[in-house]
């Protein structure tokens, strides 16, 4: 496993891809599992929406929870639009 990674290290292009990242670890960590799900991979604020949205038994209610969802969408939207800006800068700058 060093030695991949110093290889991967030496060449141009540092990154590598998440197959090949798993591959590795399967070969030199197959007693570590990497999990499907994690409490990033959904959006509470997403669930809850959903949920709301199917309880819903009234226009008025209905309209509300889409509002709030196109607002958590939008929210969430500028946020992933900040976090990829701040990479990019940060990327050039320190040249990575």
């Amino acid at each position: 496993m060093e030695k991949e990674l110093r290889l991967i290290h030496n060449s141009k292009n540092m990154v590598i891809s998440y197959a090949h990242f798993t591959r590795i670890w399967k070969t030199h960590l197959p007693e570590y599992t990497i999990s499907v799900t994690s409490d990033f991979t959904k959006c509470s604020t997403c669930t809850e929406l959903s949920a709301a949205f199917q309880k819903a038994q009234t226009d008025n209610i209905l309209q509300r929870i889409a509002e709030l969802k196109q607002q958590h969408d939008s929210l969430d939207e500028n946020e992933r639009v900040a976090y990829h800006e701040a990479r990019q800068t940060a990327v050039s700058t320190h040249g990575r």
